[in-house]
């Protein structure tokens, strides 16, 4: 019986230059990227759909899916700007040891991907873990783009009321603070913060 074996391969993406240098960054999504979020995604709601509840379902891959996109989006951004960083992977932090997707020179940073009929994001308090920074990507339609729309501050997020469970359509499941897009403060401050801890500048 013979086995045929595929080559690996690689994950592909990539950082729109230009975007970088507006501080509007934009990442480009190809293929095998997809296949990377979609496996990641489905690997993360088995292990977790009995502990979640009756709304733990196959709509949350979806959300999952958008959130890991969002997240390797923001990690290849960091490295093609020099930035040292420690990133957590949520498939590889099984006990959640770490209370931050990304820690960078600027403080610890909670990525959030948003889909792209969306209108606010939503931060669980149960999943809230004080980061200096929130940064949200969103995902367009043809799921081939992502775009960084904005961020704000530990005091800025705890600054809105902690809607209670059920209080609103986008909260069903948990008390969560919503905050509508709209209010992000725009991306190119935060990028600017980024830049003056790049390691490229101490090459220079």
């Amino acid at each position: 019986m013979k086995i045929q074996l595929n080559p690996i391969t690689p994950l592909r993406g990539y950082i729109l230059e230009e975007s970088l240098e507006k501080g509007t960054p934009r990442y480009i999504i190809e293929i095998e990227f997809e296949k990377w979020c979609q496996l990641h995604a489905g690997f993360f709601i088995q292990r977790y759909k009995e502990e979640k509840g009756e709304h733990w379902t196959e709509n949350e891959k979806r959300n999952m899916y958008v959130g890991l996109a969002a997240q390797r989006a923001f990690e290849m951004m960091l490295s093609k700007m020099v930035i040292l960083r420690d990133s957590n992977d949520p498939m590889l932090d099984m006990r959640q040891e770490k209370d931050y997707d990304v820690l960078t020179p600027i403080g610890k940073i909670e990525v959030k991907g948003v889909d792209h009929y969306c209108e606010v994001v939503l931060v669980k308090l149960s999943e809230w873990h004080h980061n200096e920074f929130l940064v949200v990507w969103k995902m367009n339609p043809a799921n081939t783009e992502l775009e960084m729309l904005g961020w704000q501050s530990r005091i800025q997020v705890e600054a809105y009321p902690r809607t209670p469970k059920g209080a609103t359509k986008y909260n069903p499941f948990s008390v969560s603070y919503v905050i509508p897009l709209e209010d992000l403060n725009q991306p190119q401050a935060f990028i600017q913060k980024l830049k003056q801890n790049s390691l490229a500048n101490k090459d220079a």
